[in-house]
């Protein structure tokens, strides 16, 4: 044991049986949460288990849980009280250190912001962020924080692929990109859903048309701001105006009524 987790009052991972686990005091934790608990023991993965943040015994042999009471039920829904459970036993014998402990370990932790976890899910495999990847470099874009041809708005993104599919988040992307080139502050979450809103909606609409129509009149700052206005004036959802300025801008450049867009027979 090193003299760092003497100090601090840390153990070794000891591997101790769920049944001698539990939530000795109520009121140092977070209230279990049944259907969470159960998410997890249906998903359990012991290569991801971690270890729980447990005090030492009481008199009767039993550990309180600080920290992974949902992954200690769903181990023993699923594998029974006598499984041996992961534990790194601190030196706590109250439900005031084990409260603060539970305080620290929690708020202590800094929560992996939605570009982090893009990426880790991107390196894992998972579909929807490995396919909306690979749209976003197709369109000469990439995943990242202000930057120039970066994209940040992952949640936009994994938002328009599966309401819309994955042809209308690259045409989404392709029209940005021939709108206002590389600018970094043009594929934004508004901007974006409203333009997959307007596609989706009209999949045959000349491409050309509408991005010179909307380039020649809009920056990408300009548009936000005149959606900005109309939602102070009239209410509504940020990319749903957005789609309307756009349809009313794209209409002011075509002759005759039957070319024109009609949003209003359209479901918003």
């Amino acid at each position: 044991m090193t003299k760092l987790n003497q100090d601090r009052g840390f153990h070794d991972v000891e591997w101790i049986p769920a049944k001698n686990l539990s939530i000795v005091w109520a009121e140092a934790q977070r209230p279990l949460n049944a259907a969470h608990a159960q998410r997890i023991a249906d998903n359990l993965d012991p290569d991801m288990f971690g270890t729980l943040s447990v005090t030492k015994p009481n008199g009767k042999g039993i550990y309180h849980v600080i920290d992974g009471q949902h992954r200690l039920v769903a181990v023993q829904t699923k594998w029974g009280l006598d499984e041996k459970v992961p534990c790194q036993v601190f030196d706590a014998v109250d439900p005031a250190r084990a409260a603060q402990i539970f305080d620290h370990v929690n708020s202590g932790r800094r929560a992996l912001q939605p570009i982090e976890l893009f990426k880790v899910r991107v390196t894992a495999g998972n579909e929807l962020q490995v396919e909306v990847n690979k749209i976003v470099n197709k369109c000469g874009y990439f995943i990242g924080h202000r930057n120039v041809n970066a994209v940040q708005c992952v949640g936009a993104l994994e938002s328009v692929y599966q309401s819309y599919g994955p042809l209308v988040l690259e045409a989404t992307l392709r029209l940005i990109r021939k709108m206002w080139g590389d600018e970094n502050t043009a594929a934004g979450a508004i901007i974006i859903r409203g333009i997959a809103m307007l596609l989706s909606e009209f999949r045959h609409i000349d491409f050309e048309r509408l991005a010179q129509a909307i380039s020649s009149k809009y920056t990408p700052s300009r548009l936000l701001g005149a959606a900005k206005t109309a939602k102070e004036m009239a209410g509504g959802v940020g990319p749903v105006i957005v789609r309307d300025i756009l349809v009313a801008r794209y209409n002011a450049t075509v002759r005759g009524d039957k070319n024109k867009l009609r949003v209003n027979e359209k479901k918003k």
